[in-house]
């Protein structure tokens, strides 16, 4: 009798995985049949109401949600016996009492464990649910309902409490949505409209600082563009529109008194025949205000600055040859020269040196 092989016991785990799986299917099923049975009789009495309609649709989610529950619990044993059970000894004796609490609360991780935790919980209000009729279902519903727009209310009050004012008007939407009659709406929404008001007040100010700081280095155009923008986001902004009228009223001032400045400094440079500086000025003042009252004046003195400034190039250039012949540094003489002749080839200078060019460089050659 004892040589006889024995018949191999189930481990726990998957007894209760099985259990659970059955337990599903009954669970939908159930549900499945009670919803046919309310909608079948009340089609044969040709009384279908709203309430009836109600009524088999709860049945058929209250049974199928208990059967997704039951399933998901059933996977996380399987899981968690795959993993975390001992590997079973074989000269030990298999336990004969089945522990119902060890299985059904596995030691698994955070995640998992909380998702379990999830499941139970709903199923334990699946099964209150189903003990309940209808007044008492609709009752349930409300104070789940209640319970709801609650949470929306406070998680509304903590966003504004803390300054996230997209989040405090996306959960306010979706609260006034669900329930347009809730008793606090209109409180939150005040709460919005200040901390909107507190916000723009805050960014006006940090960016009112940052344009006049951008003045004071005259950097105008920066200090126009973040005003520019101030003003495109908050465009019903009193403080805005007069930082936008003051930064550009400063700006204009700011050109006019550059743009007579240069056109000052040519006419110092000229009359003191700097041609070349006068020459710089103008051609500034040409290139940075282009449509300016003082670059139109310049007109016809442009071509007679820069004739002017060249002969003066020339003039210096020529000096400079002069003095190195003189200290008898001849290569640095004939490096101007050839600079001059190439830059300036129809000048009276130009010609000179060209007779002259090969009697340097011979000097140069022998120094």
């Amino acid at each position: 009798m004892n040589d006889l092989p024995q018949e191999p016991v189930p481990h726990p785990t998957l007894l209760l995985v099985v259990c659970l799986q059955v337990l599903s299917i009954l669970l939908a099923s159930i549900g499945t049949v009670a919803a046919a049975l309310l909608l079948a009789v009340a089609a044969k009495e040709q009384e279908l109401t709203v309430t009836g309609l109600l009524s088999a649709i709860a049945w058929l989610l209250a049974g199928w949600a208990g059967a997704f529950g039951l399933w998901a619990i059933s996977w996380l044993v399987r899981r968690e016996g795959r993993t975390s059970a001992p590997r079973p000894d074989p000269f030990q004796a298999p336990p004969a009492v089945l522990n119902l609490a060890n299985l059904t609360r596995p030691k698994a991780p955070g995640q998992e464990q909380e998702l379990l935790r999830q499941v139970l919980a709903e199923l334990a209000s699946i099964h209150e649910d189903l003990l309940l009729d209808d007044q008492q279902r609709r009752r349930r519903a409300g104070q789940r309902r209640q319970e709801a727009m609650a949470k929306l209310d406070d998680q509304a009050r903590q966003a504004i409490g803390r300054g996230d004012l997209e989040s405090a008007q996306q959960t306010v939407a979706q609260l006034a949505q669900e329930e347009p009659q809730h008793p606090q709406l209109e409180e939150l929404r005040r709460g919005i409209a200040q901390l909107r008001a507190a916000q723009e007040k805050a960014t006006v100010e940090r960016e009112t600082r940052r344009a006049e700081d951008l003045m004071s280095a005259a950097a105008f155009g920066e200090a126009l563009k973040a005003a520019q923008e101030l003003t495109a986001c908050y465009p019903s902004s009193s403080e805005a529109a007069a930082l936008l009228a003051r930064v550009q009223r400063e700006a204009a001032a700011f050109e006019i008194e550059q743009r007579r400045r240069l056109y000052n400094e040519i006419q110092r440079s000229a009359e003191g025949r700097q041609w070349r500086s006068a020459l710089a000025a103008a051609k500034r003042l040409a290139q940075e205000y282009p449509a300016s009252p003082e670059t139109e004046a310049l007109g016809g003195q442009m071509r007679t600055l820069e004739e002017n400034a060249r002969i003066e190039e020339v003039r210096q250039l020529r000096d400079q040859i002069r003095q190195f012949i003189e200290r008898r540094r001849y290569a640095h003489a004939v490096e101007i020269a050839e600079d001059l002749i190439r830059r300036f080839p129809d000048t009276q200078a130009a010609a000179e040196l060209r007779e002259q060019i090969d009697r340097l460089r011979d000097l140069a050659k022998d120094k």
